[in-house]
């Protein structure tokens, strides 16, 4: 999956295709460092579909996802949600969000973010 970070001035550096275990591994070092280095990092699936994460201190992670396109199937597009702001407590928690987002479809991904957050 293809992701990417953003420092505090707001610059996007694209990482690149990491596979799940990189990308933990990266919001790891993130949350090591307390953010000082990275405002987030995120990951998509397309230029239309992707999840940021932001360390913000105290054990805190901000969560933003955002799919900038409904599903075309009618039920599907009623009980998903296209953008979703949650925080979430614990490095556990940020890491089941990221490897849910990875191995899970769209739906799933939502489901699993209302049960985790904060």
């Amino acid at each position: 999956m293809n992701c990417y970070k953003s420092d505090h001035e707001g610059t996007l550096t694209e990482l690149g295709e990491l596979s799940e275990d990189e990308a933990v591994e990266l919001l790891r070092i993130h949350r090591e460092e307390e953010g000082k280095n990275d405002l987030f990092i995120g990951a998509n699936r397309s230029d239309r579909d992707f999840v940021e994460i932001g360390y913000d201190g105290k054990e805190e992670f901000g969560i933003h996802t955002d799919r900038l396109s409904k599903p075309t199937v009618f039920l599907k597009s009623l009980f998903s949600k296209p953008s979703l702001d949650v925080k979430v407590k614990g490095i556990d928690k940020a890491e089941s969000v990221l490897r849910a987002y990875y191995s899970k479809p769209r739906i799933e991904f939502e489901n699993d973010l209302e049960t985790l957050k904060s």
